[in-house]
C-alpha cells in the first residue's frame, strides 16, 4: 500500500507485482486482515465511534484488496492510491494516481472514517502525514490504522518495501496522539505469525518479500479463518503479534 509526499515512497511497477500479484486477494494474509478489519469496524459502529453505514476511504489502497473485500462484507468503502497499480480489483471504487487530499471536495465531505492500512511505515514523518491528510476530511470521526509490529522483527522484507520503522502499541499510540487523535484502542493481531517470523529471525534466514498468489484457495481460507478467530479470542491478552491495528478518534470541535 503506497503513499504519499515523496515519490520514493510510492511503489514502482515491480513492487506492485511482487506485493499484489493477480489472485493475491485469496491469500490467507489478506483474507485474515479483512476479517480483522470487518470486526473492528463493526465494533466501532456498536460503540458509536462511527455511524451506521459509515462512508469510509482507504488511503493508499493499492490494487483494492481491502476495498473489494470490505465491500463484499457490506461496508461503504472507496480507495485513493497515489501510485499506478498495473491492475485494479474494483476500478469503479478506486482513484489511482491521486492523493487523498486532492479528491473532489464533495467526496471528501462525505467521508466518516479514514483507513491507513500498512501505509504510514512508508512515510518518513508519519505524524505530519496523518495530520495533513485528516485535515482534508472535515466530517471524519475515526481513523483506523494497521502497521507492521515489533522492531525486533525488522528484516529484508521491511527494507525491500521501503519501510522506515516497525511499531509497538506504545509507539503507534504516540503517533495517533501526535496527529491530533484520541487513542480509542490498539491491539496486536497475527500472533501466531509473530512466532513464525521470530523463528525465522532467530534462525538467521531471510523472509521472502515476494507474495505468491495461493494455489490452494480452500487451505488459505481455512488458515484465514483460524487467524481471524485468534484475533477474536486472544485480543485482550498482552501477546505480541506481527501487526497492530489502532483506532483513533477525532476530538469534537
Amino acid at each position: 500500500m503506497t503513499i504519499p509526499h515523496a515519490a520514493s515512497t510510492v511503489y514502482d511497477a515491480a513492487q506492485f507485482d511482487d506485493n499484489f500479484p493477480a489472485g493475491i486477494e485469496d491469500h490467507y494474509w489478506f483474507l485474515a486482515r479483512n476479517g480483522v478489519l470487518d470486526r473492528t469496524l463493526r465494533d466501532a459502529e456498536r460503540r458509536g465511534r462511527i455511524p451506521a453505514a459509515a462512508s469510509i476511504l482507504e488511503v493508499g489502497c493499492g490494487t483494492g484488496v481491502v476495498v473489494g473485500g470490505l465491500r463484499d462484507r457490506g461496508h461503504d468503502i472507496r480507495g485513493a492510491e497515489l501510485g499506478h497499480p498495473p491492475r485494479s480489483l474494483v476500478p469503479d471504487h478506486i482513484r489511482a494516481g491521486t492523493r487523498a487530499q486532492d479528491l473532489d471536495p464533495d467526496l471528501r465531505d462525505e467521508v466518516d472514517a479514514l483507513m491507513f492500512l500498512d501505509v504510514i511505515e512508508h512515510v518518513p514523518d508519519d505524524v505530519s502525514f496523518l495530520r495533513d491528510t485528516i485535515a482534508a476530511f472535515p466530517k471524519c470521526r475515526a481513523v483506523f490504522i494497521t502497521v507492521p509490529a515489533r522492531p525486533e522483527l525488522w528484516s529484508n522484507h521491511d527494507r525491500y518495501y521501503g519501510h522506515y520503522r516497525r511499531y509497538t502499541r506504545r509507539s503507534l499510540g504516540r503517533t495517533l496522539v501526535g496527529s491530533g487523535l484520541e487513542v480509542a484502542d490498539t491491539r496486536y493481531f497475527f500472533r501466531s505469525l509473530y512466532a513464525a517470523a521470530a523463528l525465522i529471525k532467530i534462525s538467521g534466514r531471510q523472509r521472502q518479500p515476494v507474495m505468491t498468489a495461493p494455489g490452494n484457495r480452500v487451505l488459505h481460507r481455512a488458515i484465514a479463518a483460524i487467524l481471524t478467530a485468534e484475533d477474536r479470542v486472544l485480543s485482550a491478552l498482552p501477546l505480541p503479534g506481527l501487526s497492530i491495528i489502532g483506532t483513533g478518534i477525532r476530538p469534537a470541535r
